[in-house]
């Protein structure tokens, strides 16, 4: 389909002019089409990786072994560096899984990562992964330090394919349940961080103010980044001209020269918000054309 080809030039050339690793995944579900740039590639796989610890959540949920109500006290030995803010909260903060899930994917929460990990099991989220066929989706366990600089081997890691496999199962309804696919997009969906695949789009949490009757975009979403990496990855619905159409986009940058930059002009963050917007732009013109 010459869209998708032209979408892979696009993505080719940001590749190009990115210091670093591009990896990309992006799929039509509705077109049953997909277009990848280095997506079988590994990958440091950052805070994405929390997208399969609240998978490992919910199938313990629908396995009777847990239930997001239960109770889940703030250890201090469990309080860690990096994104979050439990870390400046006091130990012993009660909290229930459902709140630590939250926490860990909507601002992504390392303290709340470890609790949840004490919960389930570092293996249980690894053997969840292989039950899937996912098989380069590893966690590494706990997080001690954040932003250590140590070997991929001994990080968590994936692929732009394994993520971009296990959220288009998700906006299928597939993954667990119909009702734990859809649990998991609403959290996704309360995401705070937007400099990346939402950054370009025309997302608005307002839309009668600009007289439309519903949000043009819908974008359900899990960033992640370490020096020299950033990652988004993300079920995007979005009006077109043909109705409601959805994308999956899974972008993955790595050895990214950036000079330690963490504001919204990091380089691989740009890189994943361009892809972001080849990605919308080219799903504009398959449906405008279905119209």
């Amino acid at each position: 389909m010459e869209e998708l080809e032209a979408l892979r030039q696009r993505i080719a050339a940001v590749a190009a002019d990115l210091p670093g690793r591009l990896g990309v995944l992006v799929r039509y579900p509705d077109e049953d089409a997909e277009v990848g740039f280095a997506a079988d590639d590994l990958f440091p796989a950052a805070s994405v990786i929390k997208i399969p610890i609240m998978v490992e959540v919910y199938r313990q949920a629908a396995a009777g072994r847990l239930t997001l109500a239960d109770p889940l006290p703030v250890l201090a030995e469990e309080r860690t560096d990096g994104s979050g803010i439990l870390k400046y909260l006091h130990a012993g903060l009660q909290l229930t899984i459902a709140d630590a899930v939250e926490l860990m994917i909507i601002v992504s929460d390392n303290s709340a990562t470890n609790l949840l990990l004490r919960r389930l099991g570092t293996e249980a989220v690894n053997r969840a992964m292989d039950d899937l066929g996912l098989s380069q989706t590893r966690t590494a366990g706990p997080i001690r330090s954040a932003n250590a600089a140590v070997d991929l081997s001994r990080m968590s890691r994936t692929t732009p394919r394994e993520m971009g496999n296990l959220l288009a199962w998700m906006a299928a309804g597939t993954l667990v349940s119909p009702e734990a696919s859809t649990a998991m997009i609403e959290t996704l969906e309360h995401q705070i961080h937007g400099d990346m695949l939402p950054r370009y789009l025309p997302f608005t949490y307002y839309p009668e103010r600009l007289g439309l009757a519903e949000m043009p975009v819908r974008i359900a979403h899990k960033t992640g980044g370490l020096s020299g990496v950033r990652h988004d990855v993300g079920i995007v619905r979005a009006q077109t001209a043909a109705g409601m159409r959805t994308m999956i986009v899974s972008a993955f940058t790595a050895g990214v020269a950036d000079q330690e930059l963490w504001t919204v002009e990091n380089l691989g963050a740009r890189a994943v918000a361009e892809v972001g917007r080849l990605a919308y732009d080219t799903l504009m013109r398959l449906h405008a054309a279905r119209a």
